[in-house]
């Protein structure tokens, strides 16, 4: 369970006793004091779903979209766990357009869509921002993120990639 970010207080009461042939008896008086518990706005991420390698030490997972010139698709979830509502923003090195790793320019590159649960994110002019609240101000939930790439048709055969940068901040 998750508490969400605040501050949280209690008073709590000492008491001492001791068993005087089974019974309890008070030592003296009372102490009371106030408990205070902080919990800082935090939020984490980890990625299932269509991942193929996954370093989560490192908070890198790839996904592999095998043979592209008749189009691929790919789902994974993005699972957050956070004690506050979440801003994500998602950048792509190629601005969404998966790049031949040794044909630069168009030549070389095979554009492709990005969704976050059905939302499409325009990748070609710098981050896109998704704000979240979570339910009771903290707890977890999925993104379901879907890439398609449309059928690339005669490209040059080889590797291409990009690299989505996923950025989550409390808010």
């Amino acid at each position: 369970m998750l508490l969400p970010a605040g501050q949280y207080t209690d008073v709590v009461t000492l008491r001492a006793f001791a068993l005087d042939g089974g019974t309890p008896v008070s030592l003296g008086v009372d102490t009371s004091f106030t408990a205070r518990l902080i919990v800082p706005a935090s939020v984490r991420i980890l990625m299932d779903g269509a991942v193929t390698a996954s370093n989560e030490r490192f908070g890198l997972s790839m996904i592999f979209l095998g043979e592209l010139s008749d189009g691929a698709e790919a789902n994974a979830n993005l699972q957050i766990r956070a004690t506050s509502g979440v801003r994500l923003s998602v950048a792509s090195r190629n601005k969404g357009v998966l790049q031949h790793v040794a044909v630069s320019g168009d030549g070389g590159a095979i554009p492709y869509r990005l969704t976050l649960d059905g939302r499409a994110i325009d990748l070609r002019s710098g981050p896109a921002a998704l704000l979240r609240q979570l339910p009771g101000g903290a707890g977890r939930e999925n993104v379901r993120m879907q890439i398609n790439v449309p059928p690339a048709g005669a490209r040059p055969a080889g590797t291409y990639r990009d690299v989505l940068t996923v950025t989550a901040e409390p808010n």
